[in-house]
């Protein structure tokens, strides 16, 4: 009862309450958007499921595995002739969270013109859904998509290469005749090259399996990331297949200043990481990692200058163990 009253306070003085529960969890525990907004009238709340809160799928509970296959992207991924593969471990997540941020900033600005809350429902298989729109309308037209593995529809080469080392790899794009003139001349023109059947786009796609495997034949003898650097210098499209490590140690990344080093002041034993960064630039606004919250940090100034608590109230709070700035002694360190 007395975290259910700290939510409410604080729910008072927010913006935007969020949820990713399923359909019916926040109304039972008392935080449902019309509970909310006759504290406040202005809040936003979101909230986040795998199939929404209406249809007759509302119920149901999910994965990221499990919505990447409901929403069509698993039957889509998949090499060629072979059985279907999941999309992403973590498409479905990173795709929503997206769409979380892109609803919140339009019913900010929509509630700055109007005044008024609002309520979002966002659901995960849908996110899914609006990723595979080309075979939405395909499908309409009598169209079958077959699984291309890295292929394309029409263009070749467009796949992954082998190089030289263990697991080494590069994908190449050509997408039009010019680019395909210019790769035969990166490749020095082998006989193989001027075989008529890849004089055309058309024939290049057709005999793309004979294609792709003489092309392997060249690429296998070379360094990926030497071979890169030699085909965009000929204008084709490539790009050597990284590793982790590798772009740990890019000099591209590292000349950005992307991949950042910290040491987190509260994980002293991890000591110093390298860290992705943000992904945009923006004059004058700094974005390197700072600072990383403990776990509970901020306990005290947020129910304090938000929800309004006294000093004497969060100690209370903390004693009785409603916040803590501790994990329970039931739960398992990481």
């Amino acid at each position: 009862p007395q975290g259910k009253e700290v939510f409410l306070k604080l729910a008072q003085n927010c913006d935007i309450v969020t949820d990713n529960f399923r359909p019916g969890t926040m109304q039972r525990f008392g935080f449902d958007h019309e509970s909310l907004a006759k504290l406040n009238p202005r809040i936003i709340t979101l909230s986040s499921t795998a199939y929404g809160y209406t249809g007759p799928w509302r119920r149901a509970g999910s994965r990221a595995r499990t919505v990447d296959a409901s929403c069509g992207m698993s039957y889509l991924t998949g090499y060629e002739d072979g059985p279907s593969y999941r999309a992403s471990n973590n498409y479905m997540d990173h795709s929503v969270g997206n769409n979380v941020a892109y609803a919140l900033l339009l019913a900010l600005y929509q509630r700055n013109k109007t005044g008024k809350g609002m309520r979002i429902d966002l659901t995960m298989q849908e996110t899914g859904v609006s990723a595979i729109g080309p075979a939405i309308l395909e499908t309409q037209r009598g169209i079958t998509r077959s699984r291309l593995g890295c292929g394309h529809l029409w263009k070749s080469p467009h796949n992954v290469f082998p190089c030289r080392g263990f697991d080494r790899w590069i994908a190449i794009a050509v997408s039009s005749d010019e680019e395909w003139r210019r790769l035969r001349q990166a490749m020095d023109e082998p006989l193989w090259a001027a075989d008529p059947r890849f004089d055309t786009a058309q024939g290049r796609w057709h005999h793309r399996h004979d294609l792709g495997g003489l092309l392997s034949d060249w690429t296998q003898t070379k360094d990926d990331q030497e071979l890169m650097n030699h085909l965009q210098s000929n204008g084709i499209a490539a790009g050597a297949v990284l590793t982790a490590e590798d772009l740990v140690a890019n000099p591209h990344l590292g000349e950005r200043g992307y991949i950042e080093e910290f040491e987190n002041v509260n994980a002293p034993h991890a000591g110093p990481r390298k860290y992705a960064g943000r992904p945009f630039r923006m004059p004058e606004i700094p974005f390197t990692i700072r600072h990383v919250a403990a776990l509970g940090e901020h306990n005290v100034v947020t129910l304090r200058d938000v929800a309004g608590l006294s000093n004497e109230e969060i100690t209370t709070l903390a004693n009785e163990g409603v916040i803590s700035t501790q994990p329970l002694p039931t739960e398992t360190p990481p």
